[in-house]
This record gives C-alpha cells, structure tokens and sequence, in this order.
C-alpha cells in the first residue's frame, strides 16, 4: 500500500499540473479570442492570426516542456517509491495488470485454438496424421502400426503366399 500511496502522491499533481495547463490554454484562447472580436471589431482581423498562432505556441509548448518535467517527476516518484517501499510490492503492482491484460487472452487464445484443432482432428491430432496402429477399416486389423490388410493384398498381387512365416516375396506364377 505504501508504493501505490506514494506513487499516486507523485502522479496526481503532474496529472493536475497537466489538465489545468490545457484547460488555461484553452481559456485563455478562448477569452483573447471573445475580447478581440467584442472591443475592436475592426482590429480582430489583425489580431486573431497572431492570437491563433500564440494560442498554437501554447499548445506546442505543453507537450514539448510539461510532459517531459511530468515524465521526470512520475519517474522520480517511482524510483523513491522502489527505494522506500518492497520492490516486490511494487513490481507486482506495475507487473500484475500487464501479465493479466498482455499474456492472459494470449494464453486463453492459444488454449481455444488448440482446443478446437483437436476437436477438429478427432483422433488424427494436430498434424492431421492417422496414429500408429489405427484402423484404417480394411478388415480391422491392426499390428505394429502396419495396415496388415492392404499388405496381405499386396503380397497375394504380388503372388507371395499370405501366411504368417512366409512373408517373402516369392514369384508362384513366374512364366
């Protein structure tokens, strides 16, 4: 709790620092804008391009000078912060949410495609493969990962006999 006080001690008044930079800038924008047009009507054509382009300088100088001294100052806050406090507390702090938000739909996306690439393969797997020893419905045989059936009709096209202890190729009908 001492980090997240301390970090959020640091952080609110550039946070502050920030808005009231772009809201004064924007009224005062604004007021130069309503006092040129209502008290010299005729000057306000003169004067509101050098308004506009003052206005512009204004709006450049905020991100160019404030963001840097705010990124200062949030950087200053965090490293006192790991210095007075448990880096642990703050580490898990900083590094938590960005797990959960980053690595947790990654993993939860991994999950449902393997999922469904299993579901969509059935027994084949991911790579679409028939497994070792599965039937290929030739018979139902299945030994050693062999489809013994189409090797039975191939020996006996071949004109070997199909008996277990004679599995040579042996020419019957050799003209």
């Amino acid at each position: 709790m001492e980090a997240r006080e301390a970090v959020a001690i640091a952080i609110g008044p550039a946070i502050v620092a920030i808005v009231a930079a772009l809201v004064l800038t924007e009224i005062a924008a604004a007021i130069l804008a309503e006092v040129a047009a209502l008290l010299l009507p005729d000057v306000a054509a003169l004067v509101l391009p050098h308004v506009a382009a003052l206005v512009a300088a204004l709006v450049l100088t905020v991100p160019t000078v404030v963001v840097p001294t705010v990124v200062q100052t949030i950087t200053a806050a965090v490293v006192r912060a790991l210095v007075a406090t448990r880096v642990r507390a703050l580490v898990a702090m900083l590094v938590g949410p960005l797990i959960a938000t980053l690595v947790g739909p990654l993993i939860a996306t991994l999950i449902a495609a393997l999922t469904g690439a299993l579901v969509a393969g059935g027994s084949r797997g991911l790579s679409g493969r028939r497994h070792l020893g599965e039937d290929r419905g030739r018979g139902g045989e299945q030994q050693g990962g062999k489809d013994q059936a189409a090797h039975r009709h191939y020996l006996h096209w071949r004109g070997a006999s199909t008996a277990p202890d004679h599995n040579r190729l042996t020419r019957v009908n050799d003209p």
